[in-house]
């Protein structure tokens, strides 16, 4: 197993582009912090990333278009003492 390159923040991360963007991250060795509203895909994907390819992963379930929802997360990696290398901001924002 080789050692983690840094940590990677992927939003928008259970399905789509951010799904695939977060493969391909974890294949190059990065951890990740993995931001969506679905938790239930986002456990699975980290699960599935972490046995394939040896990487640390942490599932965060944040709909990051509610008010606040950003600084909050922010300040909740602050607090673990990771640092983020790489943000991927795939969150997808509609007005409909």
């Amino acid at each position: 197993m080789a050692a983690a390159r840094g940590t990677a923040l992927v939003t928008g991360a259970s399905s789509g582009i951010g799904r695939e963007i977060a493969k391909l991250l974890a294949a190059d060795h990065y951890d990740l912090i993995l931001v969506a509203r679905s938790s239930k895909r986002l456990e699975e994907l980290g699960s599935e990333l972490a046995g394939s390819f040896g990487v640390q992963t942490r599932v965060v379930s944040r709909d990051l278009a509610q008010p606040g929802s950003a600084r909050n997360l922010l300040a909740e990696i602050d607090r673990s003492g990771v640092s983020i290398d790489i943000l991927v901001n795939n969150a997808g924002l509609g007005v409909a």
